[in-house]
């Protein structure tokens, strides 16, 4: 034990040692200007894709610390360009993949992600790609192949080579730009040199080459108020300089694990999500930890735990899961009661009941409407959410797929509660009545009990509407029975609400 202790320590200390920054992307400043950036998987079996939405503006903003899983990716990408809604990433493989995803905004701060559950692929770049921005609203590409750079820009036609400056041989490159100017900032033993342009609508036109000092422990460059900044990191210790002399604008510490990072052009903040060194359990989730510093002022605006800006609270969620598990236990206690002898349900006059392939069809419907009512709140694909699995296969799935639920539950109960049939049984002609020799809607209580039923137990749900009585335990419990409604309306024209 105390050999394993030893090689899990000098594992972490490695880890540490070669921890990851990411450099992310931010948009131009705008509206609807996003901020993007990489997170490493902590298992680490890849690469999450995080949206970080405006802080300011006049677009649809969140509070300070809201940070959102979009995707997975296997690999990470060598570079990232944000250009509005849309975050462009750029893979070092054989083809040079670039892959997009669209944040569409569909109000209270909540986005909804095009394509839903996969990127976009974009022209291949090609082999050799080593710094990525965008600059004028265009994607940049610096590549290099057998020791020469190339400049390319991504147009309408796909990828254009531009002019580049002379660089010195193997020199590390970076690349940033902000709404007319790309610099190519290169470092090699003579020091640091940074390249500035000016774009147009056709290229770009080098201007001069001047040194700069940005201090050492660079993680890479970005645009602030017209400046260029240099962000460097040391351990947990992390700095903004101007590049040009090396004069500090913030200083702050973040956890030591890694980390990605992005300048967020519309509030002129450096943001910082930050992971740290897994508990001592084997299933421990390492502490995540994200800090906003302003970039105008050099104040930490926000450092502390990741929120995802959801309109419902860590807390609320808590007491509903707590609510839902005493649901549950309650309803399975009454599933494993003794089973009684069926016997004949009274139904009024010109009833039948109705088939479980119009119950099974009509309850797919509902759950369809619930899955787009979901969709719409939580910015989440259609199809995925309807479908479960894909959904569950996602970062954040699984609460897409429970809102889906809550939402086909809460309008099942008040659409059959109030007109005795739900959407999805209008659309299939049946409806739900109290048993007896009269017509009479089951009301919202009866309806609460039978919906919450079938949404928490559908297997149980499935099996009792195939037999003898063809009603499941929630319709017992209820006191309905679903019926097949008069071709001419009569059935609901006599229902009453006693």
């Amino acid at each position: 034990m105390r050999v394993l202790a030893w090689i899990a320590a000098i594992a972490i200390v490695a880890g540490l040692a070669r921890a990851q920054t990411n450099h992310g992307a931010g948009a131009l400043p705008g509206p609807d200007a996003q901020a993007w950036l990489i997170e490493p998987d902590p298992q680490p079996t890849g690469y999450f894709l995080v949206h970080l939405p405006p802080r300011a503006g006049a677009g649809q903003v969140v509070p300070a610390g809201t940070a959102r899983r979009v995707h997975t990716l296997q690999d990470r990408p060598i570079g990232m360009g944000a250009i509005g809604t849309r975050v462009y990433l750029v893979f070092a493989d054989r083809a040079g993949a670039v892959l997009s995803i669209n944040a569409e905004p569909v109000g209270a701060g909540l986005y909804r992600y095009v394509p839903s559950g996969r990127m976009r692929a974009e022209p291949a770049v090609g082999p050799g790609a080593v710094a990525v921005t965008s600059c004028a609203d265009r994607l940049w590409v610096l590549r290099r192949t057998e020791g020469t750079l190339h400049l390319l820009e991504l147009t309408a036609d796909g990828w254009q080579e531009r002019t580049t400056p002379a660089v010195r041989p193997r020199a590390d490159v970076w690349l940033a730009g902000d709404a007319t100017d790309l610099s190519l900032i290169e470092h090699a033993e003579g020091g640091w040199i940074a390249h500035s342009a000016r774009v147009h609508a056709d290229g770009v036109d080098w201007s001069d080459s001047t040194p700069i000092a940005p201090g050492d422990d660079v993680v890479g460059f970005a645009f602030a108020t017209s400046e260029l900044v240099a962000i460097s990191r040391a351990g947990a210790h992390w700095r903004a300089r101007v590049a040009q002399d090396g004069r500090e604008i913030a200083a702050f510490d973040t956890l030591t694990g890694p980390a990605g990072w992005v300048l967020a052009s519309n509030s002129s903040r450096l943001i910082v999500l930050s992971t740290g060194v897994v508990g001592e359990g084997l299933l421990d989730a390492p502490p995540r930890q994200i800090d906003e510093v302003s970039l105008l002022t050099g104040r930490t605006l926000y450092t502390g735990d990741v929120g995802s800006g959801s309109v419902v609270s860590a807390e609320d969620a808590r007491w509903l899961a707590i609510a839902l598990v005493a649901l549950l236990a309650c309803a399975v206690f009454y599933i494993l009661r003794s089973e009684r002898t069926p016997k004949a349900v009274p139904l009024p006059p010109g009833a039948s009941l109705a088939e479980p392939g119009r119950r099974l069809t009509a309850t797919f419907i509902d759950w369809l409407l619930g899955a787009v009512l979901a969709s719409l709140a939580m910015g989440a694909g259609v199809v995925p959410v309807a479908l479960v699995a894909p959904a569950l296969a996602l970062p954040g799935g699984a609460g897409d797929v429970a809102s889906a639920w809550v939402a086909a539950l809460v309008l099942s109960v008040l659409v059959e509660g109030v007109t005795g049939a739900s959407l999805g049984k209008r659309m299939v002609g049946c409806g739900v009545t109290r048993v007896g020799p009269d017509w009479r809607r089951p009301g919202l209580t009866r309806t609460a009990i039978r919906q919450v039923f079938k949404w928490s137990f559908v297997p149980w749900a499935a099996a009792g509407v195939s037999s003898l009585e063809r009603r499941h335990r929630g319709d017992v419990a209820a006191g309905c029975a679903v019926v097949v409604l008069d071709p001419d309306g009569e059935a609901s024209a006599r229902t009453t609400d006693e």
